[in-house]
């Protein structure tokens, strides 16, 4: 779980005084960015700060899901359609230049080990500068964090690294609510603004489900971060 996630969907708990028999809710049920997915694509959506890689093991499908951290609202993440163009265990950090900036006292590359910013992976994202890698730090995960990059757990990152090959497909949205509809809809949100709620009642409506905004709005405040049965 990342950090976020666990916050939005316990809106009135104060994460830095939880209490000795308090209930923590850990949303479990989730909804795919796409509905038309690719088996072997990577998928990223930043609203919610987490990853989905659906695949086929032994002719059976499976979603592999983690958490992220993401580029903070000045150093946002990329989005868009990516190749996974480059692999390496325990990578070197090389500084770049609008880091070394901000931080003066930084060398001009770390070495791999326990205080490298990258974790014991990192994989390119297309020709940018942006990656896929580890951490050096567990807080920060399912948070906006970073320059830009995505950062996991050590622990997810090296599973993820071990599965994915090179040229794999990326793609990172940034999607404030999704739904699915199988025997019954579901809706599931996570920063939810004004022109989603007009968005969301006519996408429901035209399927024949008529929800009142303000039970819209309730949810968006309430039960953010995990799929909602509507029907």
């Amino acid at each position: 779980m990342g950090y976020d996630e666990l916050k939005i969907a316990n809106p009135h708990m104060d994460p830095f005084d939880i209490q000795k028999g308090e209930a923590v809710f850990v949303p479990r049920k989730r909804i795919l960015p796409e509905k038309d997915f690719e088996f072997g694509t990577i998928y990223i959506n930043l609203s919610e700060k987490r990853l989905y890689y659906p695949l086929i093991i032994d002719g059976e499908p499976y979603v592999i899901t983690f958490p992220v951290g993401i580029g903070r609202d000045n150093a946002e993440s990329p989005i868009g359609v990516f190749r996974i163009t480059q692999k390496k265990e325990n990578p070197s950090w090389v500084v770049p230049d609008s880091i070394k900036e901000e931080d003066p006292s930084l060398p001009p590359v770390v070495p791999p080990g326990p205080d490298n910013p990258l974790g014991v992976r990192a994989m390119r994202l297309g020709n940018t500068e942006y990656l896929l890698h580890g951490t050096s730090k567990r807080f920060g995960i399912g948070m906006k964090v970073s320059h830009g990059c995505i950062r996991m757990y050590n622990r997810d990152v090296v599973r993820l690294f071990d599965v994915v090959k090179k040229g794999t497909k990326v793609i990172i949205t940034e999607k404030n609510y999704k739904f699915f509809k199988d025997s019954r809809f579901y809706l599931e949100i996570f920063n939810f603004k004004t022109e989603d709620l007009n968005n969301v009642s006519k996408m429901l409506l035209e399927k024949g489900i008529k929800i009142s905004p303000n039970l819209l709005m309730f949810y968006s405040k309430e039960k953010r971060g995990y799929a909602i049965p509507l029907l």
